[in-house]
């Protein structure tokens, strides 16, 4: 028999649901940025992900701003990701939208890194629809663009963007 007291969860919960009550205060310490690279390491991490891990974020006293990931992997994989280094901040900054990651530094003093889950699925990047409105307005600012090159890169760039968003 059960009595008042019991505190067991009756019906089924997502594993999502109670990792973040324990996880939560611990990224929150570790700042937005870090919480969002954690989130979005399958898609960040790319094939390295099976096998590498974030440990952190920390940002520099200097004036460009751009912070510094430390990702930790086995010491035989560490020529490996030291490769990958351009694609990891790449992706890393396409989830931001900006520019907020600009090196990495490797840890190999991890003992062991956790897979990550097998249902973990990458996250594709971002599509924009562009509303019709937008469109034509853009257009004619780029009509009045005087420099021809500038002009056609930048209808290229809105084409392209065009072409991008619609579906076959």
């Amino acid at each position: 028999m059960t009595s008042g007291n019991d505190n067991r969860l009756r019906r089924n919960t997502r594993l999502s649901q109670l990792t973040d009550h324990i996880l939560g205060p611990v990224l929150r310490k570790q700042g937005k940025t870090f919480q969002d690279i954690a989130k979005h390491w399958t898609y960040i991490g790319g094939k390295a992900a099976e096998w590498s891990l974030p440990l952190a974020v920390t940002y520099p006293d200097t004036e460009d701003g751009q912070a510094t990931l430390t990702v930790a992997v086995s010491s035989a994989r560490a020529p490996e990701i030291q490769m990958l280094i351009p694609e990891l901040i790449e992706r890393a900054n396409s989830c931001f939208g900006y520019l907020a990651i600009g090196r990495i530094r490797i840890d190999q003093s991890s003992a062991q890194i956790a897979k990550p889950s097998a249902l973990a699925k990458p996250i594709p990047p971002a599509q924009w629809e562009i509303a019709e409105e937008d469109k034509t307005a853009m257009a004619k600012l780029i009509n009045d663009i005087k420099d021809p090159d500038l002009r056609q890169a930048l209808d290229a760039i809105l084409s392209a963007r065009d072409h991008a968003t619609k579906t076959p």
